[in-house]
């Protein structure tokens, strides 16, 4: 144990233990991480369907909504 009972060796341990996590083939699939972003606009959206729908289309089609929003 370190200082004020904590442990220095099992926080380090526990880092390196996410790390791994994150880097879980499963988190690197495209289509879990677009269902991901859709449920999170969603749940962020508090009802407003037309900010879903934007995620959605740029996530669908990435250069037309650049097109659209940044080349004006």
């Amino acid at each position: 144990m370190g200082w004020f009972g904590f442990g220095f060796n099992r926080k380090r341990g526990s880092k390196q233990l996410r790390q791994q996590q994150v880097a879980s083939p499963e988190k690197d699939d495209p289509q879990l991480r677009s269902t991901a972003l859709l449920e999170l606009s969603r749940r962020l959206a508090f009802g407003q369907s037309q900010i879903v729908d934007e995620v959605s289309e740029a996530m669908l089609h990435e250069e037309d909504y650049f097109v659209r929003w940044f080349c004006q």
